[in-house]
């Protein structure tokens, strides 16, 4: 995922359970593309070109998180973003940091440090 350090997050939310805090699906605005990615068995999967769709995103008791309202990410620049052991890091220019864990019989992820 290179291809997108340097650039601009322009918008960053996920889908969460109110009640398990599991995020099941992320969007991410990067440079003008929506990507759509998730957490499954261990495994992270991207695609380019998805936006939100409250119809097919929320199941009962899910909500749209907003990261990038939460943690002023909309014109931050990515640092970094790496999938390795079950752990999505995410490291942004202003300083913000958001690790999510997957394990391989999960399918979502616990954010597990943050701001």
């Amino acid at each position: 995922m290179t291809e997108i350090f340097g650039k601009l997050c322009e918008n960053f939310v996920a889908v969460s359970n109110q009640e398990s805090a599991i995020y099941s699906l992320f969007y991410m605005t990067i440079s003008g593309v929506s990507h759509r990615f998730f957490l499954d068995a261990g495994a992270l999967f991207w695609s380019s070109g998805m936006e939100p769709d409250e119809d097919d995103d929320l199941l009962e008791g899910d909500v749209y998180v907003d990261f990038a309202k939460q943690y002023d990410l909309a014109g931050s620049r990515i640092e970094s973003i790496d999938f390795a052991n079950d752990l999505l890091r995410m490291r942004f220019a202003n300083g913000v940091r958001l690790n999510f864990a997957c394990g391989v019989d999960e399918c979502g992820g616990r954010l597990i440090d943050s701001p």
